[in-house]
């Protein structure tokens, strides 16, 4: 069947909307996007050169520049200062951070919990400014309201809210300097959720700390941590991805598991809506994601997750009633369906909505590079969203939100 609500971004240069005949919009040039980090009102994309871009809502100064524009926004540090060039992105509820060359951290945004680096103020900051005292970072994640960075000695640190421990420093202080995680160290990779934290270890181990209010930190309990805990059953993991409240993780094996709340069915082993206590379904340990082999990417949505096969096949599962799941219903599924339209021959990336979005659990993304489907578009990589709130598609195209109408695509455009 033929994809329904997708749009289809060419690096901002035009875009293919899925919508009616698929009309192409002009678009300014920029470079080509390498970088792509998603958030409840806000996207940010990175290019080749290393700048970074935002659009959609700015309520926080989460574009990282001045704000009215009706065009993506280049991330500055001051007026027409350009922020450096980005290595890598993570964005968060209202604030985004960037890794530059050298390992510096900046950041930008929303800065009520400390979450953006600088003292706690219901000020957000307009321009990215430097985390100070922090060097040596090779990767970043940022959560509701807290950020962690990952140092090229394997250990992390974290700045922001820590009302629930996601800091894992032991305490329920917050702030803005970041503080060292307790007890954790040949840290590999790490992840952010709503309110908590997870990391990968050099010997396939994961642990999380913070809220565990649905199981998401995944050692059995629902008990919060202030410190990082292991995830049980967990020896090989190579990928770790946190939703709002669940947690994922691609095994060496290409099988996936997931853990924590799946009310929704978001963690893919069929529990969905309410237990027989008349609570959500939630997963307190890691089960395995029924039916899926060979996964190579995974990513968690604030109420949905995907994934890639080895074969260049989507999956996804969860929440659908905005249509994240890509496969042209609006029902949640409980386990892995196959995202609808053409194949997906040559997805680099794979990339979901992580927290809660004002307009619904919003969307999922793929990255793909497609030299002949798109209206016939030239031989490049394409971002592709798709999502439909109450009928409505919603594409990031400016600074605000642009509200089109979703209708089904022509089988001559799509198809399979």
């Amino acid at each position: 069947m033929p994809f329904q609500y997708v749009v289809g971004i060419a690096h901002w240069r035009r875009v293919t909307l899925a919508v009616g005949s698929g009309v192409l919009c002009p678009r300014p040039e920029t470079e080509q996007l390498v970088d792509l980090a998603a958030a409840n009102h806000h996207t940010c994309g990175r290019d080749a050169s290393g700048g970074v871009f935002c659009w959609g809502s700015d309520g926080d100064s989460q574009l990282g520049g001045p704000s009215g524009s009706t065009q993506p926004v280049r991330v500055s540090t001051g007026p027409g200062v350009p922020l450096a060039p980005a290595q890598l992105i993570a964005a968060g509820h209202e604030h985004t951070c960037a890794l530059l060359a050298g390992g510096t951290v900046w950041c930008w945004g929303g800065n009520l919990g400390g979450q953006s680096g600088q003292t706690p103020s219901s000020t957000p900051l307009v321009y990215a400014q430097q985390v100070p005292g922090l060097s040596g970072v090779v990767s970043l994640a940022a959560g509701g309201d807290h950020s962690c960075a990952l140092r090229g000695d394997g250990t992390v640190v974290c700045w922001g809210t820590n009302i629930f421990g996601e800091l894992g420093n032991g305490t329920h202080t917050g702030g803005g300097v970041p503080v060292v995680v307790s007890n954790l160290s040949g840290v590999v990779a790490i992840t952010a959720g709503a309110f908590f934290t997870c990391a990968i270890r050099g010997d396939g181990s994961v642990a999380c700390w913070g809220s565990n209010a649905w199981g998401q930190l995944g050692d059995g309990s629902r008990s919060d941590a202030t410190v990082p805990i292991p995830v049980a059953g967990i020896t090989n993991a190579t990928v770790i991805t946190a939703g709002w409240g669940h947690t994922c993780a691609r095994l060496a094996d290409g099988t996936a598991r997931c853990w924590g709340y799946s009310g929704d069915g978001q963690v893919g082993d069929g529990a969905i809506g309410q237990r027989p206590d008349g609570g959500f379904e939630y997963r307190a340990t890691p089960v395995a994601v029924a039916g899926l082999t060979d996964v190579t990417a995974i990513t968690a949505g604030a109420f949905h997750t995907c994934a890639r096969t080895g074969d260049g096949d989507l999956w996804c599962w969860g929440y659908n009633a905005s249509g994240a799941l890509g496969d042209g219903t609006l029902i949640n599924r409980p386990v892995p369906a196959r995202v609808g339209g053409p194949r997906l021959d040559g997805v680099r990336a794979l990339q979901a909505q992580p927290l809660e979005s004002q307009v619904g659990r919003l969307f999922a993304a793929f990255f793909r590079r497609d030299p002949d489907q798109a209206q016939q578009l030239a031989q490049r990589e394409d971002w592709f969203f798709w999502s439909t709130e109450r009928g409505r598609l919603w594409l990031p195209l400016a600074t605000a939100m642009v509200e089109m109408g979703a209708q089904k695509l022509p089988p001559t455009v799509w198809s399979r």
